[in-house]
């Protein structure tokens, strides 16, 4: 019984898009996973840096922008990009999401929301925060806010939720 429940939790906790990934650049001879891994991490590290700075440029103009992104590419916690483990990808998918998210794209957002479920724990608080948006936009009457968004964002929040949980079900399985 133990071990069977260790081995759920192992299998649960490790994600299958960032060791997918690192096989696939396994695929250059003479490339072990270590190596493969801080490739795969170093090159969403600076993949989620770009993102970062095109999310907030969104709202906070260039030097903001620039400012935010630099502190996150050499702030304290930077090295935890460089480090054969998921957060990079995660981290990169999760400000995808959110640069759609700001934009109303729900739909164009799944990809990215869903790939962030497969890459580390965390992204069902995506649905939650279109879940959010919505009511926000709903309390204050927004003209803008028509009902093919109200859809779009409905089934993102579904899609999303469904992609979150996905993975510890088939893991259990």
């Amino acid at each position: 019984g133990v071990l069977m429940v260790a081995h759920f939790v192992i299998t649960w906790a490790f994600l299958p898009l960032y060791p997918y990934l690192v096989r696939i650049v396994m695929l250059i001879p003479n490339l072990g996973f270590p190596v493969a891994g801080i490739l795969v991490a170093a090159a969403f590290g600076g993949a989620a840096t770009f993102a970062l700075h095109r999310l907030l440029l969104q709202r906070f103009g260039p030097v903001g922008a620039l400012s935010g992104a630099m502190f996150f590419c050499f702030g304290p916690m930077s090295y935890l990009f460089l480090v054969d483990y998921a957060d990079s990808t995660f981290v990169f998918f999760i400000f995808c999401s959110l640069i759609l998210m700001l934009q109303r794209r729900w739909l164009l957002m799944i990809p990215f929301a869903v790939a962030a479920s497969f890459a580390h724990p965390g992204a069902v608080a995506l649905a939650s925060a279109i879940g959010l948006d919505c009511l926000v936009h709903m309390v204050r009457r927004d003209p803008t806010f028509l009902v093919r968004e109200k859809v779009g964002a409905g089934a993102a929040i579904i899609v999303i939720t469904l992609a979150g949980f996905g993975w510890p079900i088939i893991a259990g399985l």
